[in-house]
């Protein structure tokens, strides 16, 4: 009779315990089908990813735990520049362009003159080059962009060279295309001697981005009829090409090189200023930056 007693009151204690954990037990029924879970909250203060390593791949865009900003940020930085214009006629069928040369030394400069005046028309070539010696290559590098116009009457404009590319080692190019309103029938191509800011670099010609853009000042005058412009002209196109941010500017026309420069300015600010180079009769020629 003790051992039935004994064995009754075991039974109970064991049920008791067993309704006790289940209480605490979450209940599988406690969210529905059609309920999700609230997302788990965004991190306030994100950290930027560190810059990808050139021999690695791109992280694969579809991952959930990256976004497009943080894969491939859009760090666009203009470098200042100087620029040339050479026509310099010579048709080749076959040849695609625009291209482009990277030269690092005035060896490479003398090289690739030596190489190509039969197959161009490089006379006015040697007097534009004179100054890119082993001073000038000690820092820099030159760009030569190719290009074909089906008339003689196109003009080109470099308006800016931007640092681009995940590791801002690519430099863009963007260059306006000029028309007039009637132009000539014949072929021409040119050579565009572009001069990035000392100590900007790049490994090769495919690091470099040549991005050719409509005019957005309007189509270029018969050369017989055009004019000189004003300094408030001089002043208006050089808006158009500004990247940096102002509330001053100054221009003033340059005897010596029959040029208007065109500053651009932070009241009390030391350097972050930009100045716009243009011809008399409004074409730009180029940019510099200050530090």
């Amino acid at each position: 009779m003790k051992k039935k007693i004994v064995a009754i009151a075991a039974l109970a204690l064991c049920t008791a315990l067993c309704i006790a954990a289940a209480a605490h037990w979450p209940r599988a029924e406690a969210v529905s089908q059609s309920e999700t879970p609230e997302p788990a909250p965004a991190n306030p203060d994100p950290v930027d990813p560190a810059p990808l390593d050139p021999g690695t791949t791109d992280p694969d865009p579809a991952d959930p735990g990256l976004t497009p900003g943080n894969i491939l940020p859009l760090d666009m930085r203009s470098v200042g520049f100087n620029a040339q214009y050479l026509r310099t006629d010579g048709y080749h069928s076959g040849v695609r362009y625009p291209q482009v040369i990277v030269i690092r030394s005035a060896a490479e400069l003398s090289d690739y003159y030596e190489a190509n005046k039969d197959r161009y028309n490089l006379s006015g070539f040697p007097a534009a080059c004179e100054k890119y010696d082993d001073a000038y290559f000690s820092n820099r590098i030159l760009l030569a962009v190719l290009l074909e116009a089906g008339s003689g009457s196109v003009r080109y404009q470099v308006t800016d060279v931007a640092r681009t590319g995940v590791n801002r080692d690519v430099l863009s190019v963007a260059i306006n295309v000029m028309e007039p309103e009637a132009g000539t029938c014949d072929m021409a191509e040119w050579h565009i001697l572009i001069e990035p800011a000392a100590g900007v670099f790049v490994s090769d010609a495919e690091h470099v981005s040549v991005n050719l853009h409509a005019t957005g000042m309007g189509k270029l005058p018969d050369p017989d009829i055009r004019e000189k412009i004003t300094e408030e002209q001089a002043v208006e196109i050089a808006k158009t090409v500004v990247t940096v941010e102002y509330d001053c500017t100054e221009a003033w026309f340059d005897q010596e090189t029959a040029t208007w420069q065109v500053n651009f300015y932070r009241e009390g600010w030391a350097g972050g200023d930009q100045t716009v180079t243009l011809d008399e009769y409004g074409t730009i020629l180029g940019s510099t930056y200050g530090e």
